[in-house]
């Protein structure tokens, strides 16, 4: 039996630069922003970087196509909803599914 050095712990400063260093990279990878209070991803505001992450990958996951009927088609035209790229968008917010951006659509119409 040899004897070998422990490996060091590191320091709280070596383990902030690293949260640092990977936080960095993965603002910019996600095109994440943080103006000192708020870590903005596209439209959305985020209290913490992990929600802005977790928010940017669910975008970028791969996408179930829905195939909307006519009479889906027309009811999006008159609620204002759009589809792009198998995304829903209404009022400034993108949804997965159609019924989603329905039901946001129908709670605006509300008076």
């Amino acid at each position: 039996m040899t004897d070998r050095p422990l490996p060091s712990t590191p320091s709280a400063g070596e383990i902030a630069t690293d949260i640092e260093r990977l936080s960095a990279r993965l603002m910019a990878q996600h095109g994440i922003s943080y103006n000192g209070r708020h870590y903005q991803y596209r439209a959305h505001r985020h209290g913490q970087l992990a929600g802005a992450v977790k928010h940017a990958l669910a975008q970028h996951a791969p996408r179930a196509t829905e195939v909307a009927t006519p009479a889906q088609r027309q009811l999006m035209s008159t609620l204002g909803i759009t589809l792009r790229e198998g995304v829903y968008y209404s009022g400034g917010y993108s949804y997965d599914r159609l019924s989603d951006a329905l039901a946001y659509a129908n709670l605006k119409a509300i008076p």
